[in-house]
């Protein structure tokens, strides 16, 4: 995963996440890793802290660890790990006025409260999609890529998401 933040690119990895100082073009200067366990990376950033999910149980991963962890990065030069969260499978996130998502697979699509970064807490889950990736859409939209579809949700009130559209399934052709 790549996410610019500030004049620094966060990129997600197996083995963790890599921080580049891209201020100057020319000159781009590697800041320092932030490790983890070998595992499958997304990563995005919001207010000087990076939220990287972790899931077990895939090619990218030998282990069943399954989590969010918030790391500090106000100094790029020493991420420093605040706090983890138990997930059931998470693949991608985003986030968007302290209204956190992660896509959960076949496990649906989670809605967390991250107002305070030290205690998010899970509001509501939707279950009956398979979502793998996330796209914030201004503080209230967000678009979900799901397996062989793409839906729409406005989640103003995160305990009663309304489906705004969805077009697919879509099938493989040869």
């Amino acid at each position: 995963t790549l996410y610019p933040y500030k004049n620094y690119l966060f990129i997600g990895g197996t083995t963790g996440m890599d921080i580049f100082d891209v201020s100057s073009p020319d000159t781009i200067v590697f800041k320092s890793t932030y490790s983890h366990l070998k595992s499958c990376d997304p990563v995005i950033v919001y207010n000087d802290l990076a939220y990287v999910t972790l899931r077990g149980n895939a090619g990218c991963n030998m282990n069943n660890t399954n989590q969010l962890e918030v790391i500090d990065i106000k100094d790029v030069s020493n991420p420093q790990l605040k706090k983890s969260y138990e997930m059931l499978s998470p693949y991608g996130l985003g986030l968007a006025n302290n209204k956190l998502v992660i896509c959960e697979g076949d496990n649906g699509l989670r809605l967390l409260e991250a107002t305070d970064p030290m205690n998010i807490k899970t509001v509501n889950t939707i279950t009956g999609i398979t979502p793998y990736d996330v796209i914030p859409m201004g503080n209230d939209n967000i678009l979900i890529m799901g397996q062989g579809d793409i839906s729409q949700y406005r989640i103003s009130d995160m305990n009663n998401p309304v489906l705004l559209s969805k077009i697919g399934p879509f099938h493989k052709t040869n």
